[in-house]
């Protein structure tokens, strides 16, 4: 039984990293858009506020809901004319190992303290 749920726990895990390593990859590559534009010493992307006592504070200008929306569809046309499909499946493989072992051992340890839990009389409902 503990071999299942080992075996099942890997399953879900594996799948569910490979359903959403599009998703991740998009994100990353966002995140790391906007990293080097902080770190750009560029005026366009930094906002300057003069306080009364004379301080200037530096800022970098905050994204909007709707420009976020508009820069993961962007990533996505970029990353398409760049490497196709293919490029949103970078690095599938390293992350559904990473996450197969993890979902395995939390599925086989949910299910084996729910077993002990009701052999103690506890009612676990889902």
């Amino acid at each position: 039984l503990v071999v299942a749920q080992l075996l099942w726990g890997a399953i879900a895990g594996g799948v569910a990293a490979l359903i959403t390593t599009p998703l991740d990859t998009i994100s990353a590559r966002i995140m790391t858009r906007l990293q080097s534009k902080m770190n750009d010493q560029d005026p366009k992307n930094l906002k300057v506020d003069m306080q009364a006592d004379g301080r200037a504070v530096v800022r970098f200008e905050k994204v909007g809901a709707w420009q976020a929306v508009k820069d993961i569809f962007n990533e996505i046309r970029a990353e398409g004319r760049k490497d196709g499909s293919k490029g949103l499946w970078n690095g599938w493989a390293l992350r559904t190992a990473y996450f197969a072992p993890g979902a395995m051992i939390f599925y086989t340890s949910y299910e084996t303290f729910r077993a002990i839990a009701a052999a103690f009389g506890f009612t676990v409902n889902y």
